[in-house]
C-alpha cells in the first residue's frame, strides 16, 4: 500500500506526556507541515479508501493512533461527517450495482431494491409517526408547565 506522506515516526505526533496529538488535519503556513492533510484533502482520500482501516493506514499508518484522532475532541465531529458520507457513498454504489443487474434480469437484484424501497417507505411513516407523537408529548408539556406556572401566579 502506497502512502501519499507518510510513513513518519509517530512518536514525532505524540506530545511531551505521551498522548497522541491528534490534529492531523491542521496545516500552518504556506507550505504546510509534512505528513499533514488540510481538511479537504483529508475528506478526499478518507471517500477514495473502501475502508476506515485503510484510510487510517493512508493517514498514520497506525490504526491505535487513527481511533485516537477519531475520538479527539477536534477532529470526531468532522471524521464523524465523513463516515456518515461514507456511507451514503457506499450505498448510492450498491443501490446502481442492483438496478444494473435488476435490469439484465437478475430475480434476486429486484427483490432486494424492492424490500429496501418498502423498509424505506415504512421507516418514513414511523418517523413521521414518531414526529407527532413527540410534538404532542412536547404540547402536553408545554400546557402543563404554563398550568403550573399560572397556579403559582395565583398562589
Amino acid at each position: 500500500m502506497e502512502h501519499e506522506r507518510f510513513p513518519i515516526n509517530s512518536l514525532d505526533f505524540r506530545d511531551p506526556d505521551g498522548r497522541w496529538k491528534t490534529m492531523i488535519f491542521y496545516r500552518e503556513g504556506k507550505q504546510g507541515l509534512w505528513g499533514v492533510y488540510s481538511q479537504e484533502e483529508g475528506r478526499r482520500v478518507y471517500l477514495e479508501c473502501d475502508t476506515e482501516y485503510e484510510a487510517a493506514m493512508r493517514f498514520v499508518t497506525s490504526w491505535e493512533h487513527w481511533k485516537e484522532i477519531a475520538k479527539s475532541a477536534h477532529c470526531k465531529p468532522l471524521i464523524d461527517l465523513w463516515r456518515e458520507e461514507k456511507m451514503m457513498q457506499d450505498q448510492t454504489r450498491a443501490r446502481k450495482m442492483l438496478w444494473k443487474a435488476a435490469e439484465q434480469g437478475n430475480l434476486s437484484a429486484a427483490r432486494t431494491i424492492y424490500e429496501a424501497k418498502k423498509e424505506e417507505k415504512e421507516q418514513k411513516q414511523k418517523s413521521k409517526a414518531n414526529k407527532e407523537a413527540e410534538t404532542r408529548e412536547q404540547e402536553i408539556l408545554g400546557n402543563t408547565s404554563a398550568k403550573l406556572v399560572s397556579i403559582k401566579a395565583q398562589g
